[in-house]
């Protein structure tokens, strides 16, 4: 096997365990929103936000590609915001 195609493998590994961590978050995520839902609250939380960025980039080990953890972070709370938002949608056209 050439160093592309285990390193290929290995991103195919990562990517399957990252899947799942994935729709473990969104389960959460669902959680978070019917909470917001049912109190009234908003789907942005920026103080909230800044802390899971805070907290994790704290203790991600390599400076080179920290900017780039950033920025996936950024993205997958993008994506938490959609998901929630799309429920409450969801929800409030079935009332």
């Amino acid at each position: 096997m050439s160093r592309l195609d285990q390193a290929r493998a290995a991103i195919n590994a990562v990517d399957a365990q990252m899947a799942k961590l994935f729709c473990q978050r969104m389960e959460a995520v669902k959680e978070i929103a019917d909470y917001k839902q049912e109190q009234n609250l908003p789907v942005l939380d920026q103080t909230r936000e800044e802390e899971v960025l805070k907290r994790n980039l704290s203790v991600y080990p390599d400076p080179e590609t920290e900017r780039l953890y950033e920025g996936f972070l950024l993205n997958l709370m993008e994506l938490s915001r959609q998901y929630q938002q799309s429920l409450r949608n969801e929800n409030s056209d079935h009332q």
